[in-house]
C-alpha cells in the first residue's frame, strides 16, 4: 500500500523544463569542464531553495584519464602482439629481449584494464592533466535527533560520445567491451607461459599463439577510437533524469513542508562520474567516517529512460561491485507499494555512483532504467532533452519518494 502522496504535474513540469534548460542554455558538461561547474552551479541555487543546507565541494580530478587509458591499453596491446611475432626472425639477445617487452606491455595493458576501466581506480590517473571538479550536496534535516540517513544521488556530467553506440555498430561495440579484454588475458597468458618456459622460437604452437595475438588487433583498434573527443552527449537521459528526480523529491518535500523525526535526507549531485567515478569517491573519501556513526544509505538514479526496464541494480560496475542487498530490496518494496514490479539485475551500462559508496562499505544501490544493449541514448548526442521519458523519470520520482518514506518508518532492520 502507498505510503507517500504522488507527484503533481507541476512537478513532472518542473523537471523536464530543468532538462531542457540545462541542455540548451549549459555549454557540454564533460568531466572538470565548464560546463559541468555552470550545471553544479545551477543545481545548488535550485536546491538552495529546497534544503536547509546546500555544499559545494571541490576536488582534483584528471578528465582525460579514463578514456585515455582505453587509447593505451590498445596501443600497448598492439605493441605487445607485434613485438612478439617479430621474435620468431631475431637470434642471440632478443631472443630475451622481444618477449620480455612483449610480456611487460601486455602485462602493464591488463593492469590498466583492471584498475581504471574495471574498477574505477586513480591508476594512471598521474599521467594526464589535471582539472576541478565539484560535488553538490544539500541536506534536509530531520524534526529531532537524525538516527538515519538517505542519499539521493546523480552525476552532473556529461559523456563524450561512443562512436559504435551512435552508429548501432554492435560488432565493434563487442570487439572493444568484450574481445578486446579477452584478447589482453589471453596476451598476457601467452607471454608468460613463453617466456617461463623457456621457449627457443616463436613456431609451432607458439606461432599459432603469436597469430592469435594478432587476430585482436582490430578488437585493439575498436577500443582505441570508440571515444570521440569532437562530440559530447546533452546528458539528458545520463543524467540530468537522475539529477532533476533527485532535485524535485527536495522540492516535494520543502513544498509539503515535510520533515522527518529522525531521518535526514540529502541529495548529491557528483560531479565526474564519466572519468570514473570520480566525484563519488572523493565524496565517500572525505565524508565516510562522518557518515557511518549512523545508518546511511545510499541510491543513485541513473539514466531513466524506458520505464519497461526499471531495474534495482544488485551489482555495478560490469558485475564487479555488489549493490547492498538491503537498499537494493528497500527499493523493491518501494515500488511493490505503487503496484509495479521492478527488475532485479545488475546493472548493464557502464556504472553508477552507487558502485563507489559500496565499495567504501555503505549501504548503496541504483535505480535505473537503461536498455539492454546501450541505446542511441546512452553516451551520444543523441541523448538530448527531447528524447527524455517523462513518464519513466515521473515513475522514479514515484518510487524514490515511496523509497523515502519506508526508509523514515522501519530503516534497513527489516530487510
Amino acid at each position: 500500500m502507498r505510503i507517500s502522496e504522488a507527484p503533481d504535474e507541476s512537478t513532472i513540469k518542473y523537471m523536464s523544463d530543468g532538462i531542457r534548460h540545462v541542455c540548451d542554455s549549459i555549454e557540454p558538461r564533460t568531466s572538470g569542464s565548464q560546463g559541468e561547474t555552470d550545471a553544479q552551479k545551477y543545481f545548488s541555487d535550485e536546491l538552495g531553495g529546497f534544503a536547509d543546507e546546500v555544499k559545494t565541494e571541490e576536488f582534483t580530478v584528471h578528465p582525460r584519464a579514463k578514456s585515455g587509458s582505453a587509447v593505451l591499453i590498445g596501443l600497448l596491446m598492439t605493441f605487445s602482439a607485434l613485438i612478439f611475432i617479430l621474435n620468431k626472425w631475431t637470434s642471440g639477445k632478443a631472443d630475451i629481449i622481444y618477449p620480455a617487452a612483449a610480456t611487460l606491455f601486455a602485462f602493464a595493458a591488463l593492469l590498466i584494464y583492471v584498475y581504471e576501466q574495471l574498477f574505477r581506480r586513480q591508476f594512471i590517473d598521474f599521467l594526464f592533466k589535471k582539472a576541478v571538479s565539484r560535488n553538490v550536496f544539500a541536506v534536509r534535516n530531520s524534526s529531532g535527533e537524525t538516527s538515519r540517513r538517505i542519499v539521493i544521488c546523480a552525476h552532473a556530467d556529461a559523456a563524450e560520445e561512443n562512436r559504435w553506440y551512435a552508429a548501432e555498430n554492435r560488432a565493434a561495440e563487442f570487439a572493444s567491451r568484450v574481445l578486446a579484454p579477452a584478447g589482453s588475458v589471453i596476451s598476457v597468458l601467452i607471454c608468460f607461459a613463453y617466456t617461463f618456459t623457456d621457449a627457443k622460437s616463436v613456431s609451432g604452437i607458439w606461432l599459432a599463439g603469436a597469430i592469435l595475438m594478432l587476430c585482436f588487433l582490430p578488437c585493439y583498434a575498436a577500443l582505441m577510437f570508440s571515444g570521440s573527443r569532437k562530440k559530447v552527449s546533452d546528458g539528458a537521459n545520463d543524467d540530468l533524469s537522475g539529477c532533476f528526480t533527485a532535485i524535485a523529491l527536495m522540492k516535494l518535500l520543502a513544498e509539503r513542508e515535510l520533515r522527518f523525526e529522525h531521518t535526514q535526507v540529502c541529495c548529491l549531485i557528483t560531479g565526474s562520474n564519466e572519468a570514473g567515478l570520480r566525484g563519488a569517491a572523493a565524496f565517500a573519501k572525505k565524508h565516510s567516517a562522518e557518515m557511518k556513526k549512523i545508518e546511511t544509505v545510499f541510491i543513485s538514479a541513473e539514466a531513466l529512460f524506458d520505464i519497461d526496464e526499471l531495474t534495482a541494480c544488485t551489482s555495478d560496475s560490469a558485475k564487479i561491485t555488489k549493490s547492498g542487498e538491503r537498499a537494493t530490496e528497500l527499493l523493491v518494496t518501494a515500488a511493490e507499494n505503487l503496484g509495479r514490479d521492478i527488475d532485479k539485475r545488475p546493472m548493464y551500462c557502464g556504472a553508477s555512483d552507487s558502485a563507489a559508496f559500496s565499495a567504501a562499505g555503505f549501504e548503496a544501490t541504483a535505480l535505473s532504467a537503461a536498455k539492454k544493449p546501450p541505446q542511441k541514448y546512452y553516451h551520444t548526442h543523441f541523448d538530448s532533452w527531447n528524447t527524455t521519458n517523462p513518464e519513466c523519470i515521473s515513475e522514479g520520482l514515484n518510487i524514490l519518494l515511496e523509497t523515502v518514506m519506508i526508509y523514515d518508518k522501519i530503516g534497513l532492520r527489516s530487510f
